[in-house]
């Protein structure tokens, strides 16, 4: 009895052994299969820049079907715009790049909450600066891409680079509409030091509006809007907290 209990310890543990070395491999090869994807959304977002519809197509096709393994590699595609004219003076192709970047970002963001959870993870200032520059630019499929995105993944950790827009007087009339709008969509949980910048920045708007000839209708109409959403939010008494406290710094005055 004791030698086929022994006998039958040795060969649980024999299959045990194997049952484990199995689960390892299976892990390697999961997380292999993990990096080469990530590999692949990588250089899936470079093929947005191929002059062949076909190939575009299909990369976008991949990229929004992956968004798991090809959010970031989208993300880093914009932040290598940070810093660069976007508003006057993208060539061609990096205008058409951006562009076709963004079509596919906002296709993500509008269809998955879990994929902005995963943005808001991800980003930082320099990913909103070339964002909201875009949303105020003079580019109509690039302006409808970027609102869309920001108006979904806006917070308050970059609610305040566009109060900063808006505070600018050369700021074109569809730019002021899109730019509210995002605003809007943060107004209802912002914190005190955003929504006394908020406050602030529309009075502000409001005097330089006056001054121009445009139709403002629609702006005012936002203003009035977002002016009473301010008051409704949750957190307008609370100050930022230290993990979300960018908004308290120099680098957050950057546009």
């Amino acid at each position: 009895m004791q030698l086929r209990s022994r006998g039958g310890s040795f060969a649980f543990k024999h299959v045990l052994c194997s049952v484990l070395l199995g689960f390892v491999i299976c892990s390697l090869h999961v997380e292999n299969t993990k990096r080469s994807a990530l590999a692949q959304g990588a250089s899936d977002v470079g093929m947005l820049k191929s002059p062949d519809p076909a190939l575009r197509s299909n990369a976008a096709q991949a990229l929004f079907a992956n968004w798991q393994y090809s959010l970031k590699g989208l993300i880093e595609a914009v932040n290598e715009f940070d810093g660069k004219p976007i508003d006057t003076g993208l060539s061609k192709d990096d205008l058409d790049y951006l562009t076709r970047v963004t079509d596919v970002l906002r296709s993500i963001v509008v269809n998955d909450r879990e994929a902005i959870k995963k943005f808001r993870e991800i980003d930082a200032d320099k990913t909103s600066r070339p964002l909201i520059w875009a949303a105020r630019s003079d580019y109509r499929d690039l302006r409808v891409n970027a609102t869309f995105i920001m108006a979904n993944v806006a917070d308050n950790t970059n609610v305040c680079i566009v109060l900063n827009h808006l505070r600018q007087t050369d700021i074109s009339t569809d730019g002021i509409i899109n730019l509210l709008q995002i605003v809007i969509a943060v107004s209802s949980y912002i914190y005190k030091e955003n929504y006394i910048n908020a406050k602030q920045t529309l009075a502000e708007l409001r005097k330089t509006l006056a001054t121009r000839k445009e139709d403002f209708s629609r702006a005012y109409a936002l203003i009035d809007n977002l002016s009473k959403r301010l008051e409704t939010s949750i957190n307008k008494d609370e100050s930022l907290p230290r993990d979300l406290s960018f908004c308290n710094s120099e680098q957050a005055k950057k546009l």
